[in-house]
């Protein structure tokens, strides 16, 4: 019952805020929750939440808000140079200098990177498929859930994650397949069946994907949540985990891929 209050009183304002608010409304969504998820990732990964970093990886969010192409490697490689530079400083060990500052770019890599893909998906192809991978992605995980918590046998990779199955993970599938089916007709009619398919099956597997990657982070800190922010759901990590490898796969898809039948 926490679980659906929670999703019910925050999901919808949020969906509201990103339609109905101000051209910066994604990009201010993104930037807060790429802060969180980062102190969540920092906190994994060494035990500290370094908001300093945190707050300083968010900065790469603007060039996605206001520039596309190569103009994106700019803040990586000043954010490599920087972090690279002062991990002489802070991180005066030899043994500690190198992985502290891995970790910390890999973080930013991994979060407000990935994340801001969405940013280009709404500049370049439109809100429509934004609203089609989040309820994608939310319709497979809660019939992943549902279908693995009541039918599921096999387990899907249980080093990483004990309580996935195989059949919740065909049922996340048969969701997304549904959801971009029911979005196609509104965001590209003349997107094949086959093409449709192909982008369901991905949005499907990197989804789940980034749930088990960040199902290993949390295993390997020895923890259940990636943190206690939303009550019922965990910490902003783990429910941004399915969009961080989907919404780049997305945004590719759509740019390399044409979608006329």
């Amino acid at each position: 019952m926490k679980r659906v209050l929670t999703a019910f009183l925050v999901i919808p304002p949020l969906i509201l805020f990103f339609l109905y608010g101000p051209p910066y409304a994604l990009w201010l969504i993104i930037s807060v929750v790429s802060f969180l998820g980062l102190m969540e990732f920092n906190t994994l990964t060494s035990g500290k939440g370094r908001w300093f970093w945190a707050l300083l990886g968010t900065g790469i969010c603007p060039f996605f808000q206001w520039g596309e192409g190569l103009v994106l490697i700019f803040p990586l490689a000043l954010l490599l140079i920087t972090i690279s530079s002062t991990s002489l400083f802070l991180f005066p060990h030899d043994r500690e200098a190198f992985p502290q500052g891995a970790l910390i770019f890999g973080g930013i890599c991994y979060i407000p990177f990935l994340l801001s893909h969405l940013l280009l998906l709404n500049n370049l192809y439109g809100k429509g498929w934004i609203l089609m991978l989040i309820g994608s992605v939310w319709v497979g995980d809660t019939l992943a859930l549902v279908v693995g918590t009541l039918w599921g046998r096999h387990p899907l990779y249980p080093q990483v994650s004990p309580k996935k199955t195989k059949e919740g993970a065909l049922a996340c599938l048969a969701g997304v397949v549904a959801m971009v089916l029911i979005f196609r007709p509104f965001l590209s009619p003349l997107l094949s069946v086959g093409r449709s398919l192909f982008l369901a099956a991905g949005v499907s597997l990197f989804a789940q994907l980034g749930d088990l990657f960040e199902s290993m982070l949390k295993r390997r800190a020895g923890v259940k949540d990636s943190g206690g922010l939303i009550p019922g759901h965990g910490g902003m990590l783990d429910r941004l985990d399915s969009f961080l490898f989907s919404a780049p796969f997305l945004f590719y898809f759509l740019h390399f891929l044409p979608t006329e039948a």
